[in-house]
């Protein structure tokens, strides 16, 4: 029809659903977190996904984590932080490859530059270079519209096909730190903020991973079990 609606009828739709099973589309997974992987399967082009949690708890740990092991399985990720900077994302991504689950290099050291001894060093400037080599792409600002983002989100795509990649994955962090292309209500922000995110994920198609805070009701319960009631700001969310 145009304007980026498309009208077929239902048979259609199933023979494309069909096809897609001989198609090699296995969508973005993260192979080292593997329960989360259970819990999402691959993350496909047009999905949005959002992770939940109180400050604190991991959020952006998980989300760093998750993009480093998807952009060494070959995928292209974008990460835009909202929060914290460029360096402290790799500090964490550092200690995140250096961690073998029974030596590894302290955060800590990684974050003051103190080294226990010269092998520890030597280390950090080793996964410095494999880092170098992932396509894996950052943005670091303190606030951004959403029709910000989808502009970066275009130009990252074009360039990483101009170098022979291809994006699969942006991740967020995070989603209330994003602002709609208009003054409204926090709640009408959010609202607006997430539908664009789902736009994004389609235009572009690709999928895109968005970390969320959780309101304080969860701390109010004997239950700390968050529900989707939780999610702060919008039920849109």
């Amino acid at each position: 029809i145009g304007d980026g609606v498309i009208q077929i009828t239902a048979g259609a739709a199933m023979d494309e659903m069909l096809k897609s099973y001989d198609r090699d589309e296995p969508g973005v997974t993260c192979g080292r977190i593997s329960k989360l992987d259970a819990a999402l399967g691959p993350i496909r082009r047009h999905h949005l996904i959002i992770a939940g949690g109180r400050p604190g708890m991991g959020k952006t740990s998980l989300a760093i984590s998750y993009s480093l092991c998807a952009a060494l399985n070959g995928h292209g990720v974008l990460f835009v932080t909202l929060e914290m900077s460029r360096t402290e994302l790799m500090q964490r991504a550092t200690a995140d490859l250096l961690f073998d689950g029974r030596d590894g290099v302290p955060y800590e050291h990684i974050r003051d530059g103190r080294f226990r001894h010269t092998f520890d060093r030597q280390r950090v400037y080793r996964v410095a270079r494999d880092i170098a080599q992932l396509p894996l792409h950052l943005v670091d600002a303190s606030s951004m519209t959403i029709g910000r983002l989808r502009s970066i989100v275009r130009r990252t795509a074009r360039r990483m096909h101009a170098a022979g990649q291809a994006l699969e994955l942006v991740c967020i962090d995070y989603l209330q730190l994003l602002r709609p292309d208009f003054r409204c209500s926090p709640y009408e922000a959010v609202s607006e903020v997430s539908r664009g995110l789902k736009s994004i994920a389609k235009e572009n198609d690709l999928g895109v991973f968005a970390l969320a805070q959780l309101s304080r009701e969860v701390e109010k319960r004997e239950n700390k079990r968050p529900l989707l009631s939780d999610l702060r700001d919008s039920g849109q969310i």
